[in-house]
């Protein structure tokens, strides 16, 4: 609720609140315990943290809120708007099409350097994110619905 304010107050639309401030907020305590195991030589413990609390988010954080939706929810599904149950999905398809691709690329990385994390790959996710923020800042705009009234 404070962030869906925060958000009209900046005339930021939904989405790219939940994509980066809420995102940020929720993921910094990840951040700092990977840092922590990180610098005591754990690095497979801080890679284990980043996908599994991340893979926790999507199953849990997100299909778990879906699935009481649909037990409680307006069951119907409206095609001319591109609705499920109520919940439309036109920006979320591309950020997760773009992370699964870009794990696939980390991963190949990772083979081809005999799975071993050097300092480029640091410097290619913290700008990877930075391009992210500036895609949800001036580009998510434009896979809106045709009918998102930014409220």
């Amino acid at each position: 609720l404070c962030l869906e304010y925060l958000g009209e107050l900046l005339h930021i639309t939904p989405i790219v609140v939940g994509m980066t401030i809420s995102a940020a907020g929720t993921s910094f305590p990840n951040v700092f315990g990977s840092m922590v195991v990180a610098r005591q030589g754990l690095g497979n413990m801080a890679v284990s943290n980043a996908f599994g609390g991340n893979v926790f988010n999507i199953l849990m954080g997100l299909g778990l809120p879906f699935l009481c939706y649909c037990f409680l929810g307006q069951e119907s599904v409206d095609y001319d708007l591109h609705m499920y149950y109520g919940m439309e999905a036109g920006g979320v398809i591309f950020p997760v099409i773009v992370l699964i691709g870009l794990v696939v690329l980390h991963l190949i990385r990772l083979m081809c350097t005999g799975w071993k994390i050097q300092k480029i790959d640091g410097y290619i996710f913290v700008l990877l994110y930075c391009c992210f923020l500036a895609w949800a800042i001036f580009g998510v705009k434009n896979l809106q619905p045709a009918f998102f009234d930014g409220k």
